[in-house]
C-alpha cells in the first residue's frame, strides 16, 4: 500500500511545454552544498538542463501578424480561428500561387534535445505537413537530419536513408500533440517520437552523423500544388522541452521528504530525480530508504498538483488540488479541480531490485490513483532475475478492505516464468489510465504489437472521494542490499481531466 500523506491536473501541451529554467553543472555545486546532489552526479546523461529551451504559445502576438521569433514565408500569421490552449495560434494557408509556406527556428546545436509541438489538419487538406530538424542549413542535402510528414490521409511518414516509410496515424479535425526526443542522434541514427503522449517508436534519421541546429514547418512542398485548407501550429517549444509540466507536480522523495511545485518549475533536481538530454525524467530508488507516512516503501515519484504552486490551496481534502469521479455528488464536484481524470505515460525501466525477499524482489509501482485513504489503482511492472522480460498487472483496492488483482502482461506470482509477451528492462512501452465515473480503463501500448487493455468498475465507495494521479518508481521491494535500486526513465507524463 502506497503512503496515504505523499502526494495535478495534467494541462494542455501549453503548459507541459514549458521546461524548468536552470543552468547546467554549474549549479552542482549549490545543489551539493544543500545536500541536494552530490557533485558526481553531473554526470553525461544525468543533467540539469540549460535555459536555452524557446517556448511559443503565441498569446501575446498581434492577431494576422507573422508570429514573433520565427523566420516565416508565405501564409503564416497568428490566428485566433482556432488554439490548442489559450485564444491564439499559428495558421498556415496554401493558396494556389504560394511555394515555400514555412515557419524556421535557429538553435544551438546539440545531440540531444526534444520539439514539442501541436499540429491541427483538417480533414479537408490536400497538402503534407512536414516538420523537419536540419544541421547547417535548411537544405535537405546534405544538411536534412530528420523529415516526418503528416499527410492529408492521416498517415504519419518517416523519412530514412532509403526512402520513405508509414510509421503510424494521427487524427485528422483534431489536435495532435508532437514530440520529436533525440539522444545521441549522431551516432545512433534514431529519434524518438511520441504522439499525444503514446510512443510511436524510435525512427530512423533521414541522414546519421549531423547534429540539429534548425527547425522546420512547412506546409507542401516547393511547387504551386493549389490551394488548399489551413493548417494550425500551436504550443511550441524548441530544443531542451523537457517531459512533463512541473508546475503541476510535486515530488516525494526516497528519503520521504516532499519537494514542491516551485522546486520541480525551478529545474532542480538530484541522484533521485534527474533529466537526461533529450527532457526525459529518469526516477531512481533505493530498496533501503526512508519512507512517508503510512508506507513501508521508499519512492522517487511525482504527485498531482491541479492548483499548481498556489500556497493556498491545500493538497489534501476535497481541494482545486484533487478530482473525483462523474459519479460522485454535484455539491463535492464543485469544490474540485478536476472532474474523471486520464493518465498517460511513456517511460522505461531501466533497473529493478534483485536482492532481499522473494515476493518483493523486482517490483515496482510506475503509477497510480490515489484516494483519501485508499488507492483505486496501482500499476506495477515486475520482472525476476531469471526472467528476460517484466509483467505488468494492477490492483484496485477495495475501500477500507483488500485488493483485487489484474494481470494484463505475463503473471504477478514470485514464481512466474519469462513472460512470452513480456516488457525488457530499457523496452521502452506507454501506458494509458482513463478514469470515467466508476469505469476505469488500463492500456498498455507497444509500438508494432496489439494494444493490451482491461477495464473494470471501482467499487462504489469511491464515490465522492478526492483523489490525484502518481507517477515515477514506487519501489516495493524494502528488503535485500542497501546498494539495490529501481529505477524508470520517463519520456512524457501527463494528466488531464475532461472537467471543469
Amino acid at each position: 500500500m502506497s503512503d496515504l500523506s505523499s502526494d495535478h491536473r495534467g494541462l494542455s501541451l501549453a503548459a507541459a511545454s514549458r521546461r524548468p529554467r536552470l543552468g547546467r553543472c554549474h549549479r552542482a555545486a549549490l545543489a551539493a552544498l544543500l545536500g541536494l546532489m552530490p557533485l558526481a552526479q553531473c554526470w553525461a546523461g544525468a543533467q540539469t538542463l540549460s535555459s536555452t529551451a524557446t517556448d511559443f504559445g503565441f498569446e501575446s502576438d498581434s492577431p494576422y501578424a507573422p508570429p514573433q521569433g520565427f523566420d516565416v514565408a508565405g501564409s503564416v500569421a497568428v490566428s485566433a480561428s482556432r488554439a490548442r490552449s489559450g485564444a491564439q495560434s499559428v495558421s498556415f494557408t496554401r493558396g494556389a500561387s504560394d511555394v515555400g509556406v514555412y515557419l524556421r527556428k535557429d538553435f544551438a546545436a546539440s545531440g540531444s534535445g526534444r520539439i514539442k509541438l501541436s499540429v491541427y489538419v483538417p480533414s479537408a487538406a490536400t497538402a503534407n505537413t512536414y516538420l523537419s530538424l536540419f544541421q547547417d542549413s535548411y537544405s535537405a542535402d546534405p544538411d536534412r537530419v530528420l523529415e516526418l510528414a503528416l499527410q492529408p490521409d492521416g498517415q504519419l511518414r518517416n523519412r530514412t536513408p532509403g526512402g520513405v516509410a508509414i510509421a503510424g496515424a494521427y487524427a485528422l479535425d483534431a489536435w495532435n500533440d508532437v514530440e520529436i526526443l533525440w539522444d545521441g542522434i549522431a551516432s545512433d541514427g534514431r529519434y524518438t517520437l511520441l504522439l499525444n503522449g503514446k510512443l510511436v517508436g524510435r525512427l530512423p534519421v533521414a541522414q546519421s552523423g549531423k547534429l540539429p541546429a534548425r527547425f522546420e514547418v512547412k506546409y507542401g512542398a516547393n511547387d504551386l500544388g493549389g490551394g488548399t485548407a489551413s493548417i494550425y501550429v500551436d504550443n511550441v517549444a524548441i530544443r531542451d522541452a523537457v517531459g512533463f509540466d512541473p508546475v503541476h507536480w510535486k515530488i516525494t522523495l526516497p528519503d520521504g521528504t516532499e519537494r514542491g511545485t516551485a522546486w520541480l518549475a525551478d529545474g532542480n533536481t538530484n541522484s533521485a530525480f534527474y533529466y537526461k538530454g533529450d527532457g526525459s525524467l529518469v526516477f531512481r530508488c533505493p530498496n533501503i530508504a526512508g519512507t512517508t507516512a503510512n508506507s513501508h516503501y521508499s519512492r522517487s515519484e511525482l504527485r498531482e498538483m491541479i492548483g499548481g504552486a498556489d500556497p493556498d490551496v491545500q493538497d489534501r481534502g476535497f481541494t482545486a488540488n484533487n478530482w473525483v469521479l462523474s459519479t460522485s455528488s454535484g455539491s463535492i464536484k464543485s469544490l474540485m479541480g478536476g472532474i474523471d481524470g486520464d493518465l498517460r505515460a511513456t517511460l522505461k525501466v531501466d533497473h529493478v531490485s534483485t536482492t532481499g525477499d522473494a515476493y518483493k524482489i523486482g517490483r515496482l509501482i510506475i503509477g497510480q490513483i490515489h484516494a483519501s485513504e485508499n488507492e483505486p489503482l496501482r500499476l506495477y511492472y515486475r520482472k525476476l532475475p531469471g526472467n528476460g522480460k517484466g509483467a505488468i498487472y494492477f490492483a484496485h483496492q477495495i475501500p477500507g478492505g483488500s485488493d483485487t488483482w489484474y494481470e494484463m502482461i505475463g503473471s504477478r506470482a514470485d514464481n512466474a516464468g519469462d513472460p512470452a509477451d513480456g516488457i525488457a528492462l530499457g523496452e521502452p512501452f506507454s501506458y494509458a489510465v482513463k478514469a470515467r465515473g466508476r469505469q476505469l480503463t488500463v492500456t498498455v501500448s507497444r509500438p508494432g504489437k496489439p494494444d493490451v487493455a482491461k477495464t473494470i468498475t471501482m467499487d462504489a465507495g469511491y464515490n465522492d472521494d478526492w483523489m490525484y494521479f502518481k507517477a515515477g518508481v514506487y519501489n516495493q521491494n524494502n528488503s535485500g542490499s542497501s546498494s539495490d535500486y529501481a529505477q524508470a526513465t520517463f519520456y512524457s507524463v501527463t494528466a488531464s481531466h475532461p472537467e471543469p
